[in-house]
């Protein structure tokens, strides 16, 4: 199953709730956050959970390591 929304390709955006698919959560729960991407003709779906204490720096540290896949 493809998704809907277009397909990024490496470097993968950061986590920005405009590119990656944001999922609901109660307030106080963590949510997921999914994008797929393709890298030459393969398909591929990363996904991050988000805690509901994530700093600031937390989301950098883990936008610097989604970015980091090729």
């Amino acid at each position: 199953m493809l998704p809907s929304t277009p397909l990024a390709a490496p470097p993968l955006p950061a986590l920005n709730g405009r590119d990656w698919v944001e999922g609901s959560a109660l307030p106080g729960r963590p949510h997921l956050e999914t994008l797929w991407f393709r890298v030459d003709k393969r398909i591929f779906v990363a996904s991050a959970k988000i805690g509901s204490k994530a700093t600031p720096s937390d989301l950098d540290a883990v936008t610097a390591v989604v970015r980091s896949l090729h």
